[in-house]
């Protein structure tokens, strides 16, 4: 069951044997304890890789004819897994776009000289221009800093600029700041806040008290193999491959 800030806090006051407390901001103590938790939240869940966290989504569009093969991460995404463009001179199908690496990308549109027809100059903002191709649906795409996305064309003939309205996407998308009031829920999945408040638990005695939890500890690496072997809701309990596939670590 999800739970606030405030009872996260209460819980772990108990077990630290301290004051009981209405609000997070009734003792200096309580409010460690909820910056504690907010810290933990924002540390373990933050850049982790959780089927939870993956969403269908669309990209933004930047909606500039300097540069119409551009499009934008939304905020809180953390990763695109997969993404597809609609493509129109195809029945409107979606078209896979494949990730290539920033040298491996600008290695194939560097090749274009623009000599050809369909074909526009591109200036990137750091100044270097390049060419791509402007009667296609984009086939390939790139990102230098995490914030745009590069593609190797657009279709001039149906829109001036990518479009956001056609972008499919699959990302994994990043838990929000923290916030310290008393009705605040992190937005992790219900299952997940035994793991953050034994992980909380463990970080507070040590902050504390100077000493650790080994009980908070031991419930902290349970709940990590729970959810590790319980991430796949869809997924048979004996299918290793995708067992195999858990990741706390930054994608991107």
């Amino acid at each position: 069951m999800a739970k606030t800030l405030l009872t996260l806090t209460q819980n772990i006051l108990s077990d630290l044997d301290s004051d009981e407390v209405n609000s997070i901001y009734d003792t200096v103590e309580a409010l460690q304890v909820a910056q504690i938790v907010i810290n933990t939240l924002e540390a373990e869940f933050g850049n982790i890789d959780l089927p939870a966290f993956n969403k269908i989504m669309q990209l933004e569009s930047v909606s500039d004819p300097a540069r119409p093969n551009y499009l934008r991460f939304n905020n809180d995404v953390q990763s695109i897994k997969w993404l597809r463009y609609r493509d129109e001179r195809n029945q409107n199908r979606y078209k896979d776009i494949h990730y290539l690496t920033p040298s491996s990308f600008f290695d194939r549109l560097t090749m274009d000289t623009g000599t050809g027809r369909n074909t526009a100059a591109v200036t990137d903002p750091s100044g270097v221009t390049y060419y791509i191709r402007t009667n296609s649906a984009p086939t390939f795409y790139t990102s230098v800093d995490n914030n745009y996305l590069i593609f190797d064309s657009y279709d001039s003939d149906y829109d001036d600029t990518l479009q956001e309205g056609k972008t499919f996407a699959l990302g994994a998308t990043s838990v929000a700041d923290g916030v310290l009031s008393d009705d605040y829920v992190p937005p992790i999945p219900s299952n997940y806040f035994a793991l953050l408040l034994a992980e909380s638990k463990a970080t507070a005695f040590l902050t504390l008290k100077q000493m650790p939890s080994p009980k908070s500890e031991q419930i902290a690496r349970r709940q990590r193999s729970r959810v590790q072997n319980n991430m796949y809701k869809t997924v048979k309990a004996n299918y290793p491959y995708a067992r195999s596939k858990f990741n706390f670590g930054r994608n991107r």
